[in-house]
């Protein structure tokens, strides 16, 4: 098998993966909002394989002309792309089930852009971009138009990859701060393996530049390097569409469990917090008087789902409230302080009792050995076995 097959081979399974993964997300019947953007995104992607799987290897000019054309109608998804996996978590983060992306007409403006790149890109004649074809000494003013619309297209495409994977960051990076707002233990809500895909994207966006580079300027890299670095490419695509399409099949809303009465809930951005809160001083000593009691007295911390939401019910007090209270009463997340009180908890089964240590992490609360090692140590400074023993 010579390279250029191979190649075209790995190009298939990428496009085949692709379009079986948006089959599979676009028919669900279930959160069909949450999976309508993933689905969108395989589909994007496994379109933009579609010609040169179709005509491999063009014979003649007409059939080289129609694969160009092809190509360059299809660089449409490429564009769409960046959003859609942006989208996809937003829908992943979001807390209200009925909340619009704000200002989604942003949205549609690089698209627009990328329209008339893509028009002005056609200009340029198939024949000039075939590998053994030279440039003429004076090309006509429509096709150098057309040459300077294909490099903007691609800066614009890197443009928008980098700037949606820093959206995606920044979401992230709220979300994460979010849960430790409202839960005790945030396992399987982390989204940890969308920061894995963000490094994947940012490989993979500097293997797509240096494989645009080197179709510009042949004698950069030599043919076997370029071929390394074509098939590299492909399989780091192919590993971040398979990631994507492993975790996004099984990944869930972080807050679409908690069931909270829709007038209790926070808003999710608050700028300046609590500004606007009518708790007054009393009434937070007073609530984290209540706080402190379920902890202590009846050892709420121990339930391993416990959630702001919970705790509220418990007490009989607004979540925001309660919230509040925690933050500026008790100086304290909310999944910092029932850690604290797992840990006191910890410490003392530890020294007082011959359980297991495993077995004092489920019982005072935590839902996996490792998240318990990990508070102990933050807490404490010390691991558990080094206090047992």
């Amino acid at each position: 098998m010579d390279d250029a097959h191979l190649i075209m081979l790995m190009a298939t399974l990428r496009t085949g993966i692709c379009l079986f993964c948006a089959s599979v997300l676009l028919t669900r019947r279930s959160d069909k909002t949450l999976f309508r953007p993933l689905g969108l995104l395989f589909l994007c992607q496994g379109l933009t394989e579609v010609p040169g799987l179709v005509i491999p290897a063009p014979a003649t000019d007409n059939q080289f002309a129609v694969v160009h054309y092809f190509e360059v109608a299809l660089m449409m998804p490429d564009l769409i792309s960046p959003f859609l996996l942006w989208w996809y978590v937003w829908e992943l983060t979001r807390e209200d089930g009925h909340q619009a992306i704000p200002r989604k007409w942003q949205h549609f403006t690089p698209l627009v852009i990328g329209l008339c790149l893509i028009a002005l890109v056609l200009f340029i004649p198939p024949s000039l971009l075939q590998s053994d074809v030279e440039f003429p000494g004076t090309l006509a003013p429509q096709v150098i138009a057309g040459i300077l619309a294909l490099l903007g297209l691609n800066l614009l495409m890197t443009g928008l990859v980098i700037t949606y994977l820093v959206l995606v960051i920044r979401r992230l990076a709220r979300h994460q701060k979010r849960l430790k707002d409202i839960f005790a233990s945030t396992e399987n809500r982390e989204l940890r393996w969308i920061w894995l895909i963000i490094l994947w994207s940012v490989f993979y966006v500097l293997f797509d530049v240096t494989g645009f580079v080197s179709t510009f300027f042949d004698d950069a890299i030599p043919a076997g390097r370029a071929f390394w670095l074509d098939l590299l490419e492909e399989v780091t695509l192919i590993g971040l569409i398979w990631v994507i399409g492993i975790w996004g099949l099984r990944q869930r809303p972080a807050f679409a469990l908690v069931q909270a009465p829709n007038q209790d809930r926070q808003p999710e951005v608050r700028q300046p917090k609590y500004e606007n809160s009518a708790l007054d001083d009393v009434q937070s000593s007073r609530i984290a008087t209540k706080i402190n009691s379920a902890m202590q007295n009846d050892l709420l911390y121990r339930n391993p789902n416990l959630s702001l939401f919970d705790l509220s019910k418990h007490i009989g007090a607004s979540s925001h409230y309660v919230s509040q209270t925690l933050n500026t009463k008790l100086h304290a997340t909310f999944f910092d302080y029932v850690n604290s009180w797992r840990i006191k908890d910890a410490l003392k089964q530890l020294t007082t009792t011959d359980e297991t240590v495993l077995m004092i992490a489920y019982d005072v609360g935590f839902n996996s050995r490792s998240s318990f090692y990990k508070a102990f140590k933050r807490e404490t400074g010390k691991t558990p076995m080094q206090i047992k023993t």
